[in-house]
């Protein structure tokens, strides 16, 4: 069929051009859908995993804090029984002259009772 048209060949021509286009913009496109859909699936198992990590950091840190609190009970308990050691070792020299003197005092009383009482 002959057109009387000078520009119905390049008309047809750029049609085809424009269908091809189309074409290749259709196929990009639905690529381009399966990329995203594809990462969306992928930043949901990154956010859940994110998730998880905080959830195990926050035990941890719960376990932490009770490793240190009991760490804190034993020192205390440590400290409290070494104040009282040195609190009796500061108590020790006074009772060891009292019982140094009174020994003393015991001796000088036995040799006056034993001079006074035994025999010239």
């Amino acid at each position: 069929m002959e057109h009387d048209c000078p520009y119905h060949e390049d008309m047809q021509r750029r049609i085809e051009v424009l269908e091809h286009r189309v074409t290749n913009i259709e196929e990009t496109g639905g690529s381009l859908s399966t990329q995203a859909t594809r990462y969306e699936e992928q930043l949901k198992t990154l956010f859940k995993t994110v998730d998880e990590i905080k959830q195990l950091l926050e035990k941890q840190n719960l376990s932490f804090v009770a490793a240190l609190s009991k760490m804190e009970a034993a020192w205390t308990a440590r400290f409290d029984v070494l104040q009282t050691d040195v609190e009796n070792l500061k108590g020790k020299p006074g009772r060891f002259m009292d019982g140094a003197v009174m020994a003393l005092v015991t001796a000088i009383i036995a040799g006056i009772a034993g001079y006074v009482f035994g025999g010239r």
